[in-house]
């Protein structure tokens, strides 16, 4: 099957340069496929060519029919050659990227753009890696002025099939609207390199370099040459492939969106491409590169006012289409641009008409006209706005209602892994004319469907699988998916952490989920060979006496694959004797005044022995008499090990309060002999301190609230040493029975 859509359209604009019987009337295309399953792929190729007939001037037609290459692209093996014939053509009407621009009329003739849509379905072979579909002429217009000889400069345009697209049957993005081949010298311009992908892909855009290819030599090669393709060389530094027109402030693009913004400041014929890669799950599948040729032009085109609907990929006065599958009401958007100003400005007042309803609508232009339409059809809207040019600010769009599709799927509840066939049909509001692509992933033994209602589809293997399922029209898609559940067949396995267990220490008892396949609603026995038993799947459990125990797990799986196993431990029990750990004590309480507990170990059954008195030391005897050097709690721990390396512990928790005690001596000699050279109280049980030292007329010369911090004999911060003489003292102390107390002294200072 083909289809071939010509476009023939007449704008009249000056193109320098003679017109080769070459490619040179070739001003741009691309090319894309389609997966239609089973290695079956639509193949397009669209061009676009300058199909001006001046006086004694004879153009060359578009090939027919047009050959396409086709390589490996891993090592650019060329495999064989895919030709589309040329059929029939239509008419259309092009995207005028300034709505005010009056083309002139040329003395040596009218200049039109033909479009030539090439389309066929082919079976292609998988090849790790993919393939790759070139076609390939040459050569460019010689008016172009941004590359370097464009006479010599061919073009290739590239469909690169990832080798994805065989397993999941994935289809490459293509662009909705003919590429702008007329801009106006320094009139700020926009427009959208819109594009779509079958599968709802992400979208990335990018301004990328045409490729190269062919020769002047040999203009219409039969076998493409082989990838990967050279880019077009530009005329740096003026330009480059993502400055293929000079323009102030530079062309930038809008990777989420592919809005394009550029001001023209070079005159004539410019080679430029632009770049949509889709990607899935981060991962990049294909791009799709159009390769065209933009004449920038002065005169005739005066600034303008334009108005766009927002949801507008097409530009201004640019009538495109919008379907809805969803519902009847609509949000209308329109944003208005005056001549001077680069982005949108508020407007009181918009008229909407929908003539096919005989309905029109003057609303506020600062909100969205919400609307909704009677019943299914299609129906013309066209916004517009008075503007101060002579201009109309206006645009317009098709809208396409349809009933909600409301896809869903109905599928079989989940089945056992052996002999597994499950039924799926498509649910929603369908027309005759609907297509239908099932996904059941790489595990089915049917990786995919076209019918609608897919019957017996088996998995080879268990878990949750998802389904999905795409539906379109000529004007609708929607996709849904569902998930269906395969279960395996009932196995239990074991995770065994230790063979060899004392009789005070349980054991663990768990499933190893990994191993293990049985359904939700599974129950669970464990018998442990000592009359005991458990019902939870992970369990613990303490065996009261030592010997060997053989240890079982009966299993009931009452759904997905129903059965009841009993299945053995991988390995018998041993379980040990363990020693009997008993510290006392001749008290648990004592004071800092005497601190010293008598500790008695009467464990059975131990070979080794550690004590901790609770701060850090450790003995190999609990028979001990310990002195404690601070008062706090402690917990005292006595373990004990027998030879089989079972082990057993019991502690005591010990108490030694504090003991107030304070002693204030009446003199010191602070000569640096080590003896008395300090002068401080000294205690024990005291809370809080502050210790005050005065001269004989009353000044305050030390200061402590720490009793470790004692008086030197200097003053003055240390600086000045303290003459011989008698000083005074005061002392207020808090003590651990929160006992305040205050003391008063003299202090003889001996030198």
């Amino acid at each position: 099957m083909n289809h071939i859509s010509r476009c023939l359209v007449c704008l009249f604009f000056l193109l320098s340069g003679a017109f080769s019987v070459r490619a040179e009337h070739l001003i741009g295309g691309e090319l894309f496929y389609d997966c239609l399953g089973g290695g079956n792929f639509k193949i397009t190729l669209r061009l676009y060519r300058d199909c001006r007939f001046p006086p004694g001037v004879n153009l060359a037609p578009f090939d027919d029919p047009v050959s396409i290459s086709v390589f490996k692209t891993i090592g650019g093996v060329h495999l064989f050659t895919i030709n589309i014939p040329l059929p029939a053509s239509d008419t259309i009407d092009p995207q005028v990227l300034n709505p005010c621009y009056s083309p002139p009329i040329s003395s040596s003739g009218s200049v039109c753009i033909e479009q030539a849509i090439y389309v066929d379905d082919f079976l292609l072979p998988y090849y790790p890696g993919g393939l790759t579909l070139s076609y390939q002429r040459c050569c460019r217009p010689g008016s172009v002025i941004n590359i370097p000889s464009p006479s010599n400069v061919g073009g290739t345009y590239v469909a690169e099939i990832p080798d994805i697209a065989w397993s999941v049957c994935n289809s490459s993005p293509r662009y909705n609207a003919i590429p702008p081949f007329i801009s106006c010298f320094n009139n700020t311009t926009s427009f959208i390199a819109d594009a779509t992908d079958p599968d709802g892909d992400q979208l990335v855009y990018s301004i990328c370099s045409p490729f190269d290819g062919a020769s002047s030599t040999a203009p219409m090669p039969a076998i493409a040459s082989s990838p990967p393709y050279s880019p077009v060389v530009f005329s740096a530094p003026l330009y480059t492939a993502s400055a293929p027109i000079q323009s102030s402030p530079p062309m930038t693009i809008n990777a989420s969106t592919g809005l394009i913004d550029f001001n023209p400041q070079s005159l004539g014929m410019h080679v430029m491409a632009y770049c949509v890669s889709e990607y899935r799950s981060g991962v990049l599948l294909s791009t799709n590169r159009r390769d065209f040729q933009m004449m920038v032009v002065t005169g005739n085109c005066p600034p303008h006012d334009m108005l766009l609907f927002a949801e507008d990929s097409l530009g201004v006065d640019s009538i495109y289409s919008l379907s809805s599958c969803s519902g009847f009401n609509f949000d209308f958007n329109a944003d208005f641009f005056t001549a001077s100003d680069s982005a949108a400005v508020s407007v009181s007042q918009i008229s909407w008409n929908f003539p096919d309803l005989g309905v029109s609508i003057l609303a506020n232009g600062q909100a969205p006209l919400n609307y909704i339409f009677p019943d299914t059809g299609t129906y013309l809207v066209v916004a517009t706005i008075n503007s101060n040019t002579n201009c109309p600010a206006s645009d317009s769009v098709t809208v396409r209602i349809f009933e909600p599709v409301k896809l869903d799927i109905a599928a079989d509840s989940a089945q056992c892994i052996i002999n597994n066939g499950f039924n799926f049909q498509a649910l929603g509001n369908f027309n005759r004319d609907s297509t239908f692509h099932w996904f059941f992933a790489n595990n089915s033994t049917t990786p995919d469907s076209y019918v609608k209602n897919p019957q017996n589809i088996s998995w080879n293997s268990t878990g949750m699988h998802i389904v999905s399922l795409v539906m379109e029209d000529a004007y609708c898609r929607d996709s849904t998916s569902d998930t269906i559940y395969v279960d395996p067949e009932l196995d239990i396995g074991f995770i065994s952490n230790s063979t060899t267990i004392c009789t005070n220490t349980p054991g663990n008892f768990e499933i190893d989920e990994a191993a293990s396949a049985y359904s939700s609603g599974a129950s669970f026995i464990w018998d442990f060979g000592d009359g005991d038993s458990s019902f939870v799947k992970q369990t613990t459990h303490l065996f009261d006496l030592p010997g060997n125990y053989t240890v079982e797990l009966t299993v009931n799986n009452p759904t997905g694959c129903p059965d009841t196993i009993t299945f053995p431990f991988p390995v018998s029990i041993i379980v040990n004797p363990s020693p009997t750990a008993e510290l006392l004590s001749d008290t648990t309480t004592a004071t800092m005044f005497n601190p010293v507990i008598q500790f008695s170990d009467l464990s059975l059954g131990a070979l080794l022995t550690n004590f901790d008195p609770g701060d850090g030391n450790s003995f190999n005897s609990g028979a001990i008499t310990y002195t404690y050097g601070s008062a706090s709690d402690y917990w005292a721990v006595l373990t004990v090990e027998n030879s089989f390396g079972c082990k057993d512990a019991d502690s005591l928790k010990i108490s030694i309060e504090p003991y107030f005690s304070l002693f204030i001596p009446n003199a010191f000699s602070p000569d640096g002999d080590g003896i008395n050279d300090f002068f401080g109280p000294v205690g024990g049980g005291i809370n809080q301190f502050l210790f005050r030292v005065y001269d004989r007329w009353g000044h305050l010369i030390f200061e402590s609230d720490s009793i470790d911090k004692q008086w030197d004999g200097t003053v003055n911060g240390g600086k000045t040493i303290a003459k011989q003489d008698v000083y005074s003292y005061t002392l207020d102390i808090v003590d651990f029975q929160r006992q305040q107390s205050n003391y008063k002294g003299r202090i003889t200072l001996l030198r």
